[in-house]
């Protein structure tokens, strides 16, 4: 078994090997502190896309930093072959489908204008009133908060996402007037981006080249957590950014309910794509060792999309159709995610989802 091949106490030099077609090598130390870790999960495999091998996770033997990271882990050259079926493929859909949906989105526009600036046309004449029920529901605000990767409008600002998918956030904050770019490894998101008119370039951030002091804002929702060398990323992230430019990462929280309520089955783990699993304490280090100042860490939302995805892995109802499943999930999800939300108010570690919002100091 995975969790007895490996050893975490070693000191060996890693070394490459096969994982079921998989190149992997072993990582003994944690990639912040250098410290060792231990065994959490092991003999996991990949129950949502497909992929080959077993993993494990390891976490930090450090209490003041507490990074999960995979073990063994795919090597960079590999990456790839994890991607091959995942959901960034898919298209985008721009725009209202139904007259629900439209009053919905003009809910939420009207709510972005309120608290960010961002002026829309078109919004019925009772929307600055309505909006403002937001509020009543906090974790249905926090998710329009991160939509909007908690940025301020910026008359023609220019957006950098990393790790854009097929542009689906992009789109949403071009249509809110962002001058907008993204950046993406894998192939078929990005020509899926592309082919919806998005400037979207394929690779790494690193191997663009891009300018130094370009940006206003870049941004990151859960990407950072699939990251072989993040403490590069984010390095490269502070140089293209201009001073007083904001980083937003929005990922998965290994010390959030979820992850502690379903253990091995938390949909946040996502073995192996997710390479390292941050908490706000070591997720504040990364963005420190890269440069950054002005630190906020926060909820994001109530994570209940993570949440009822955990529920759909651990739950099974073999006597209720799919859709009457769906709609159980889905509330259980609501009252969970509530429950964190009145948790994190009391530890700052129990929502499922956490944002980073940094800042390139001036000098």
């Amino acid at each position: 078994m995975l969790s007895n091949a490996f050893d975490v106490s070693s000191d060996e030099k890693s070394t490459e090997f096969d994982n079921s077609g998989v190149n992997v090598t072993n990582k003994y130390n944690c990639i912040l502190c250098n410290n060792h870790g231990k065994v959490i999960h092991s003999d996991l495999d990949d129950t949502l896309f497909g992929s080959p091998g077993l993993w494990s996770f390891i976490k930090c033997n450090n209490s003041d930093c507490g990074l999960v990271w995979i073990a063994p882990c795919p090597t960079q050259d590999n990456l790839w072959k994890l991607y091959a079926n995942y959901y960034t493929h898919d298209s985008v859909v721009i725009g209202s489908t139904s007259k629900y949906r439209y009053y919905v989105d003009k809910f939420i526009e009207s709510y972005l204008e309120l608290k960010y600036g961002y002026k829309q046309a078109g919004k019925p004449h009772f929307s600055p009133w309505f909006s403002a029920l937001a509020y009543l529901h906090p974790g249905r605000r926090a998710e329009f908060d991160a939509r909007v990767f908690y940025l301020e409008h910026i008359h023609n600002g220019r957006l950098l996402e990393v790790g854009c998918g097929s542009g689906a956030n992009l789109s949403f904050m071009k249509k809110l007037g962002w001058q907008v770019e993204g950046v993406d490894f894998d192939p078929k998101a990005v020509q899926v981006a592309r082919s919806n008119g998005l400037d979207v370039y394929a690779g790494s951030l690193e191997e663009q080249g891009l300018p130094s002091n370009t940006y206003d804002a870049i941004v990151m929702a859960h990407v950072i957590e699939h990251v072989h060398n993040p403490v590069q990323l984010l390095t490269e992230c502070y140089r293209i950014l201009k001073p007083v430019g904001k980083l937003i990462v929005i990922t998965p929280n290994a010390d959030g309910m979820g992850h502690a309520v379903f253990g091995r089955k938390w949909r946040g783990l996502e073995p192996p794509r997710h390479l390292h699993i941050f908490n706000p304490a070591s997720l504040s280090a990364l963005v420190k060792l890269s440069g950054f100042a002005g630190l906020t860490c926060r909820s994001h939302g109530m994570g209940r999309y993570i949440i009822a995805a955990s529920l759909s892995q651990a739950l099974y109802f073999p006597k209720i159709v799919t859709a009457a499943r769906n709609r159980i999930i889905m509330v259980l999800a609501e009252f969970m995610g509530l429950a964190g939300l009145l948790l994190h108010k009391m530890t700052k570690k129990s929502s499922d989802e956490i944002a980073l919002i940094a800042v390139k100091p001036l000098n």
